[in-house]
């Protein structure tokens, strides 16, 4: 009994210095104790109920994190569900249907593809690139940095181009969140085997932003190539 004023209680049982010696013996020191009350041992079929919501448990957790994962990265793309797990099935309809237009890379490159500006459109998910089985075969999905080729630029035409981009940016950052492009030189780079298009290169990361906005803003830039030539 704690005997100090004011107060009164039962101080819990202790045995100083864990370890698994002083953890044994309290155990035989408390099975000795004749107020003690012990569990009953559990049947192997009750066991096994536990194990069963346990796991259930688990994956319910799971499921929830992945839900709460495939919600916030769609929504950093302009795709929201609203909230509950039966909610989130036309986000997952579009992750898996390669054909699906609301992914702003894929949905750039295909109008790319029908300007008459641009000879080629370098992107794995697309049946025209080179390479596009071999993607098909390893990989779900694809990302925002692609390639196209346009007609042999000059300089002061390459310069138009890239000038009149206003949510483009030139940049080598890839990954990130803004749409970033840049002119490259692939027959410089390749080292196994060789580069034979003879146009103009140039590399673009579709970003977060609007893909109407994206599609403006390369329109907004052929136009002036356009009106240079």
């Amino acid at each position: 009994m704690n005997g100090s004023p004011g107060k009164c209680g039962v101080k819990a049982y202790v045995r100083r210095g864990k370890n698994d010696a002083v953890d044994a013996a309290a155990i035989c020191e408390a099975v000795g104790r004749p107020n003690m009350r012990f569990v009953p041992v559990k049947t192997e079929d009750q066991q096994a109920a536990l194990m069963l919501h346990k796991a259930r448990e688990l994956l319910i957790r799971q499921q929830t994190m992945l839900v709460n994962a495939v919600r916030a990265h769609m929504a950093e793309l302009g795709m929201i569900a609203p909230l509950g797990r039966g909610k989130v099935e036309p986000l997952i309809a579009v992750i898996v249907d390669d054909e699906d237009e609301s992914v702003p890379a894929l949905r750039i490159s295909k109008w790319l593809q029908d300007r008459p500006e641009v000879r080629k459109v370098l992107h794995p998910a697309l049946a025209s690139c080179p390479g596009h089985e071999i993607w098909k075969r390893d990989f779900d999905g694809s990302s925002g940095l692609f390639s196209i080729v346009l007609e042999k630029l000059t300089r002061a035409q390459l310069e138009c181009f890239l000038e009149n981009l206003r949510l483009f940016k030139l940049g080598y950052g890839w990954g990130g969140f803004e749409s970033l492009t840049l002119p490259i030189r692939p027959e410089n780079e390749r080292s196994v085997t060789q580069w034979r298009e003879d146009g103009t290169v140039i590399r673009l990361n579709v970003g977060l932003e609007n893909p109407n906005d994206l599609e403006a803003d390369l329109d907004a830039a052929f136009a002036r190539l356009n009106a240079l030539n």
